[in-house]
């Protein structure tokens, strides 16, 4: 990163610096001494759509505002980032940035090139007292890096002198990646042209385009002149002054249904030759960029802002225009509003929202480029004119400045619009239907705190406040630009109060409006308007990982001689980070009052103590959970309870409550109709604890089953380490086990997760009735293993080794196994990129696993629940499964031509009762076409149509054992295994509930004598094959 300063005359400097001194000593007002330079842009612009080409011709005239004489100026050449061999490239390749821009990099960014090429350059100084018709050239030598123009002068430009700056380019517009490019015959263009860097107290910002981080642009006029396709309706930054931009001939009447309005429209179209050309000029003023979209397919729709004094464009994609007609207008006038109202007077005379297509969102002044009619991400996109166009900070150093302030106003807008969830539930045909109907939904906010707390006790946290590019991946930079600062935002209108937030907020923007702003410039604002020092606030959350963790250590309540009840509460702070809290506390007669504890700088415990005159029963810190407290398990001395149905696919996550959640269950098994009924409850807590206990009790036999399984993560130790734990006595076998997982990424959320495991289970005994035909053998069992697996791409390779432990098994051998996958899909046909959701191609799927293992034992062998089973269907595997255990309640036929995929997964021989092996090779190929099936307003209906191949070289031990030279040999034989087959799958979804069939018609078998052809052979399973 470049932080060049110019140098100034020696006088000029020192008579700044007293000039500077004095006044910061005397008024202590930043803006007394700001100042920032000004930019104006004249450019032409010619569109080749059939080479997808711009040619420009710009005028700058820069105006050196700053106290220092400038010898170089420097531009900002966006685009050509987008080259092999760029910065970006390199990074993108080397894990930096977001993974889902970052494969196209790696793909050699075929097709998705772009680049701007300078022809000709000038720079030069007016003559004393004449026009711009007589110039005194100044340019020495201009050089290109990357994304940097360095243009270095012979005659320095002194403070208050203006140059001229003429350039001719050509910018080749690509493939959109990112932010800007041509996208489905649509331009999405955003720095788009030769931008200036710049110049502030810190010296020129000439940083190159990197993977991760936006923009920084000085303040001036736009006057941009374009020559397009008369085809194309465009929209752009500014007012249009001169020329049709195309949208009268696009108004859409929405007094009538848009489908009817559409085909009348397109049957009335006519539509222009290819020689015929847009000709259209916009003035953008006090802005400090420009951007622009063109189009053949958009529509209009516009009306004013609720003042009246702004008007707001809408345009959209004809095929889109269902989803975007009307609300997405209306939603822009209610943004803009809100923003208006919490923040100030927006000042330009224009705002425009523009359908990108492409998934997301991107801000520039007095437009945005949205790919969704979204309301959250209008009112996202509108606050950044706001956060970055208005107030104009360095998202390159300081993205958090108007990503954290966004996302919070955006969060806080959709909270108060539509209640604590935070959306509009009436646009989701199931929130009015069984089950989400009869569910609480999840809190907004407490969903952002959850999403930040879990990064934070990743291991992988950082600091807020450093430029985006430096951020170790792309995930960090998501946290810390958006998450994190704006739940810091949250926390701090919840300890200065509404009011007085928003009336610094008001300030802040008051203040500081068509200014470049900076963190210090923010901080200082909200402290001159409140009266206070926030340093001890914002320091811990910007420059710090510092955690927020308060618990109540204790509470006792004592009735006094007055009648009175003296209450002393204990407070500790698990943390290193310091906040004052509310306190509420509740009396028996149902009533409840707030106070707040502020003793809590530097304090790690301490005691309040106040005097009520009711008698208290419960206390709760941060009742309203508007802080990043980590774990509030502690916050209160009885923690809310919420007991739910365990309906499939419903989740409930509050940060305030335990949750539980119960489902009846039942053994029954057939031979002795013995049926077994019971109740499963389940208690979670975000990502700190989960138990699951079930009781079942048999009405016949009397036996009472059970099962207790859970794991724990520690909020402060150990990240990304989970201790598993599980007993039972389930019908058949009893295991106890438990387990410690780790998972790790070189780059978190962009290199692969490897997870580490290992642990035990014993299993002490069995009822062979139950367990035997789930292929277990009688005796005692107990292993230890460690397993390590990782996944790139389309690959995933698992390891395990286990071994039996001595003296607590009856058996003895060790054993290791590898596994590796492989799958990989291609879409046939044309995908829509305007309406993703209406495509109904064929897919293509290829998936492959390869199983290699080995187990070692003594003369005694290994038992059939810990071999290689030939067809799959492991005994520990299918004793997690109910209707299993229970052997399909008694049908038989069902039970044998039931296929658990894992080991051989050879499905031609289930139900045969082909001995397992104790080494094998082998491996299962998938073939499939899939096709969703579903209407455009159904959940998807998947339909897949498979062939097959399992096969495998399984080794087993025979009778033959010999000695040789005092040592044990055994001896082994093969077999050669195979089938083939075709199968189809469905897969939906009913009442939220996962519904997966698999049949498969398995008709050829190789045994190693021969093979065998038959249609009557067929399996089924609720679990994919590989």
């Amino acid at each position: 990163m470049k932080r060049i300063k110019s140098n100034s005359n020696y006088s000029l400097a020192l008579l700044y610096l007293f000039y500077h001194l004095s006044n910061s000593i005397l008024l202590a007002d930043p803006l007394d001494h700001y100042w920032q330079q000004k930019v104006d842009y004249e450019m032409s612009i010619t569109l080749l759509d059939s080479v997808r080409q711009l040619t420009g011709n710009s005028i700058i005239k820069y105006t050196n505002q700053s106290p220092d004489s400038l010898d170089r100026i420097y531009m900002h050449l966006y685009p050509n980032a987008f080259q092999k061999g760029s910065v970006k490239y390199r990074e993108y390749l080397g894990n930096a940035g977001k993974g889902y821009r970052a494969k196209y990099f790696k793909d050699q960014l075929e097709g998705f090139t772009s680049k701007i090429e300078v022809h000709s350059l000038s720079v030069a100084l007016p003559v004393k007292g004449a026009s711009w018709i007589h110039k005194i050239p100044i340019l020495k030598q201009y050089d290109i890096d990357d994304t940097i123009l360095e243009a270095k002068l012979n005659r320095k430009i002194a403070p208050g002198e203006t140059v001229r700056i003429d350039l001719n380019w050509t910018h080749h517009v690509g493939e959109m990646v990112e932010r800007a490019g041509y996208y489905a015959g649509q331009y999405n263009m955003a720095q788009w042209y030769p931008k200036m860097v710049v110049y502030d107290q810190d010296g020129w910002h000439s940083d190159v385009f990197h993977a991760e981080g936006e923009f920084y642009g000085e303040f001036g006029d736009f006057n941009v002149r374009f020559d397009i396709p008369k085809s194309f309706i465009i929209a752009a930054s500014g007012v249009v002054v001169e020329g049709n931009p195309g949208w009268e001939d696009v108004v859409v009447d929405t007094s009538i249904e848009y489908n009817v309005w559409l085909d009348i429209h397109n049957s009335n179209l006519i539509e222009s030759s290819e020689n015929e050309r847009r000709i259209v000029t916009f003035l953008a003023e006090n802005v400090h960029d420009f951007a622009w979209v063109a189009s053949k397919d958009f529509l209009y729709e516009g009306g004013l802002s609720k003042d009246g004094k702004t008007n707001v464009h809408v345009l959209y994609d004809k095929q889109r225009g269902e989803n975007w007609t009307k609300v997405v207008l209306e939603r822009s006038i209610n943004a803009l509003n809100w923003l208006e109202q919490k923040f100030g007077q927006y000042p330009y005379p224009q705002i425009t929202t523009t359908d990108r297509i492409k998934s997301g969102g991107m801000e520039y002044p007095m437009l945005v480029m949205n790919g969704r009619d979204s309301e959250s991400l209008i009112v996202h996109e509108y606050g950044h004119i706001y956060f970055y166009g208005i107030l104009a900070n360095n998202e390159v150093d300081e993205a958090w400045l108007d990503e954290g302030l966004t996302t919070n106003q955006t969060t806080e807008y959709m909270m108060k619009r539509y209640g604590d969830h935070g959306f509009d539930t009436s646009l989701y045909e199931d929130y009015e239907k069984f089950p989400k109907k009869y569910y609480p939904l999840d809190n907004e906010l407490h969903s952002d705190q959850w999403w930040a707390i879990r990064f934070m006790m990743s291991g992988y946290d950082e600091n807020i406040s450093r430029p985006s590019h430096l951020f170790n991946s792309g995930s960090a930079y998501g946290r810390n630009a958006y998450t994190k600062p704006s739940l810091m935002l949250f926390e701090l209108k919840y300890i200065l109060g509404d009011s007085l937030y928003y009336a610094a907020m008001q300030h802040y923007f008051s203040k500081w409006k068509l200014k470049h702003v900076n963190e210090s410039r923010f901080i200082n604002s909200f402290e001159e308007y409140v009266d206070q020092d926030l340093n001890w606030f914002f320091d811990p959350w910007l420059h710090t990982t510092r955690k927020l963790d308060y618990a109540i250590s204790n509470f006792k309540t004592v009735k006094n001689e007055e009648g009175l009840w003296d209450v002393e509460l204990g407070i500790d702070n698990l943390g290193n980070r310091f906040l004052p809290m509310k306190i509420k506390t509740y009396f028996s007669d149902g009533t409840s009052k707030n106070r707040w504890w502020d003793r809590h700088l530097w304090r790690f415990q301490d005691t309040l103590k106040y005097t009520t005159n009711k008698k208290p029963v419960k206390v709760i810190m941060d009742p309203e959970v508007q802080t990043l407290d980590m774990d509030l398990r502690n916050n209160s001395t009885k923690m809310e309870k919420t007991i739910l149905f365990d309906w499939p696919g419903i989740w409930y996550n509050p940060r305030d409550e335990m949750v539980y959640w119960w489902t009846p269950n039942f053994y029954f098994y057939s031979n002795d109709s013995d049926f077994a009924p019971g109740l499963n409850i389940k208690k979670r807590y975000g990502p700190y604890e989960s138990t699951t206990f079930r009781a079942n009790y048999a009405l016949n036999s009397k036996e009472i089953y059970w099962f207790l399984s859970g794991w724990r993560q520690s909020v402060h130790h150990l990240p990304r380490t989970k201790f598993y734990f599980w007993a039972f006595n389930r019908p058949g076998v009893k295991e106890y086990g438990a387990e410690i997982e780790k998972k790790w990424n070189r780059v978190y959320g962009r290199t692969p997760t490897h997870t580490f495991k290992g642990g035990f289970y014993v299993q002490p005994e069995y009822d062979m009735k139950r367990a035997q035909p789930l292929g277990y053998e009688p005796g005692k069992i107990a292993v230890g293993y460690g397993s390590w697996s990782v996944g790139q791409g389309p690959i995933s390779v698992d390891f395990n080794a286990a071994s039996a432990i001595a003296p607590y098994s009856n058996w003895n051998f060790n054993r290791l196994t590898g596994t590796a996958t492989f799958k990989f899909k291609k879409v046939l046909g044309f995908e829509s990129k305007k309406r993703p959701d209406l495509n109904r191609n064929f897919v293509v799927h290829v998936r492959e696993r390869i199983v290699a293992g080995k187990i070692w034992t003594d003369d005694r062998g290994v038992p059939g629940q810990e071999g290689y089973n030939i067809e799959g269907n492991s005994s520990n595997d299918m004793l997690r499964k109910d209707y299993l255990v229970d052997q399909f309640y008694g049908y038989n036929n069902l039970f044998s031509h039931y296929h658990l995929p894992g080991e051989g997964n050879l499905r031609g021989f289930v139900g045969r009762g082909e001995s397992g092996a104790e080494a094998l090779v082998s491996s299962t190929t998938e073939l499939s076409l899939f096709k969703n099936v579903a209407r455009d307003n159904q959940d998807p209906i998947d339909l897949e149509f498979a062939t097959f191949t399992d096969g495998g070289i399984f080794f087993h031990r025979n009778s033959k054992v010999f000695r040789e030279r005092n040592s044990l040999i055994n001896q082994y034989e093969s077999r050669i295994l195979a089938d083939a087959g075709i199968g189809i799958r469905l897969h939906t979804k009913l009442y939220e509930r996962d519904i997966y069939l698999r049949l498969d018609l398995p008709f050829y078998t190789y045994d190693g004598n021969g093979s065998n052809m038959s249609i009557n052979n067929w399996v089924f399973s609720f679990q994919r094959s590989i």
